[in-house]
């Protein structure tokens, strides 16, 4: 379970840091984490990711995968492991094991 101290957003909105250090995000990967931050303890589901997150540019499934990935990649690079995964039919939510 994600913690205060695990992953928060910096006051400046832009980023996120996990385990301390800063995650420079793209704004839309910033947009889709922090929807699921801010959601935690459920899943998400890739249409409500693709409506909150990029409003009426129309993205769809592959755009949010695409995202979710970039921040995956991200933090492995930090802490050696995945932030988020999808659950298939449920949609995107940490990683148990974060």
């Amino acid at each position: 379970m994600i913690t205060d101290q695990t992953l928060f957003p910096t006051r400046e909105g832009k980023d996120f840091v996990f385990l301390g250090y800063r995650m420079h995000l793209t704004p839309t990967e910033y947009r889709v984490l922090h929807y699921l931050w801010e959601m935690q303890g459920s899943a998400v589901k890739v249409r409500e990711l693709c409506a909150r997150c990029y409003g009426e540019d129309g993205a769809n499934a592959i755009n949010v995968s695409v995202r979710v990935n970039g921040i995956n990649q991200k933090a492995i690079r930090i802490g050696g492991r995945r932030l988020l995964h999808h659950l298939r039919g449920r949609g995107y939510t940490f990683c148990d094991d974060v």
